[in-house]
């Protein structure tokens, strides 16, 4: 009897199938922790790249050059326990050496940057449940405006690959929520259904359409826990 060709295909790429089907699931249904992420707009910043070596003469304010997208809603993974350690030095008395880390997967097309920054438990939902975003008042704003940010000052990749996981260590920097937001160059939201960043006015569309669906009472077959349709 003759035998047909082996599938060496299918053996020489397992452990690429077995890494490819983690990522999925650890992308779409791993334990998150969200946050807004500023993520750095090199091509969008002004910089001098003659004098002072790709550098800007400050971070934030007047003098500086660097603009940021920020990403609301945005989830990221392992997210390490930060210590609540108060220091006291010729600084003063605070928490600056807080440092923590998170991962997060490249499937989002947003690469970490030296100079980014995060803001934890910045959201304002509507309904919990249907995690609509809500502005905030000009009074939640500078209430809001006394929480830590956190400076990315380092980021790795997990492999040598197109599809990775970027992890990245923060530590708590001394600039504000307001001084970051006077310098956006782009306003973004993360729609989780679809593990993919839209600005944030297509974003408020697309929830109000799953909403729209929600309440819909033909719609019995709906499944509010992954946003599915099964008949």
């Amino acid at each position: 009897m003759k035998q047909g060709p082996q599938n060496w295909y299918s053996i020489r790429h397992y452990s690429n199938e077995y890494l490819h089907t983690i990522y999925q699931y650890y992308a779409a249904a791993g334990i998150s922790y969200i946050c807004t992420y500023y993520s750095l707009n090199i091509p969008g910043s002004v910089v001098d790249t003659s004098i002072l070596d790709a550098g800007s003469y400050e971070i934030t304010g007047e003098l500086s050059g660097w603009l940021w997208n920020r990403i609301m809603l945005f989830p990221v993974y392992n997210t390490e326990t930060i210590q609540n350690t108060f220091v006291s030095d010729e600084r003063g008395m605070g928490k600056f050496d807080q440092v923590s880390s998170f991962n997060f997967p490249s499937i989002y097309s947003i690469k970490p940057n030296v100079r980014d920054f995060v803001i934890f438990e910045d959201v304002k939902l509507d309904d919990p449940n249907s995690q609509v975003y809500k502005q905030q008042s000009i009074t939640d704003y500078y209430s809001d405006n006394k929480k830590p940010m956190y400076q990315v000052i380092h980021f790795e990749k997990a492999t040598n690959t197109d599809m990775t996981f970027w992890k990245t260590n923060l530590k708590i920097s001394p600039r504000s929520k307001v001084n970051i937001d006077n310098q956006l160059s782009g306003d973004f939201t993360f729609f989780d259904l679809e593990k993919h960043i839209y600005t944030t006015k297509e974003t408020s569309f697309l929830y109000k359409m799953v909403e729209k669906n929600r309440s819909l009472s033909a719609n019995d077959f709906y499944k509010s826990n992954c946003g599915l349709y099964f008949v």
